[in-house]
């Protein structure tokens, strides 16, 4: 009985089969440069180019502001570390 178990676990990654995905589309705005790019960017409308939120106005949850924030977080966290530290 043990050795029929074994010998279907070692057979599990022949079994297991992941779906194909389609390939990932580009996103049509084009890729931020700095953190400030990025900022400004996720103030923008959607839209509406060139129209902005007012101060204090809070941006909507939105894919594209989400990929923003991963951006403006990746750039700015080794600044924060670093220069918070005592």
């Amino acid at each position: 009985m043990r050795h029929r178990m074994a010998s279907r676990k070692l057979l599990f990654p022949e079994d297991f089969q992941l779906p194909s995905r389609p390939p990932a589309a580009k996103s049509s705005s084009k890729e931020p440069q700095t953190a400030y790019d990025a900022w400004l960017a996720s103030r923008e409308l959607a839209g509406q180019p060139g129209h902005f939120l007012v101060p204090g106005a809070p941006r909507p949850l939105t894919l594209e502001n989400a990929r923003l924030a991963l951006f403006i977080t990746q750039t700015c966290t080794y600044d924060f570390v670093c220069f918070t530290a005592p």
